[in-house]
């Protein structure tokens, strides 16, 4: 996924971020979300939700990208579960913080 052409005024290197937007935006889209939504909007949320007050890594990035997504998506469908055993393979990795497991453990409940 590319994000050529789309300036996110350099959210990344503000001080304190540690999650890079755009790899958590093409990880969001093409390892949690199937590769199935639009990337420019991907981009737009990872830059939204990187200038909240948290620091992030890029896997925690992703997956609040994609729990942001899939919040609006109904009902709960097959790429919940995956995006969901994915930040679970994520999170044993130390890749993930534990809460977005518990996170996505909650969304996908009916």
């Amino acid at each position: 996924m590319s994000t050529t052409g789309h300036d996110q005024q350099s959210v990344e290197q503000l001080p304190g971020r540690t999650a890079d937007v755009n790899e958590a935006a093409t990880l969001a889209g093409d390892e949690l979300l199937g590769g199935i939504f639009d990337e420019l909007a991907l981009v737009r949320i990872a830059t939204d939700l990187s200038k909240m007050r948290m620091s992030y890594s890029t896997h925690d990035l992703a997956a609040s990208i994609a729990l942001n997504v899939l919040k609006s998506a109904s009902p709960p469908n097959r790429r919940d579960a995956l995006a969901q055993m994915t930040v679970r393979e994520w999170c044993r990795e130390g890749k993930v913080a534990p809460a977005l497991v518990r996170a996505f453990d909650k969304q996908s409940l009916p």
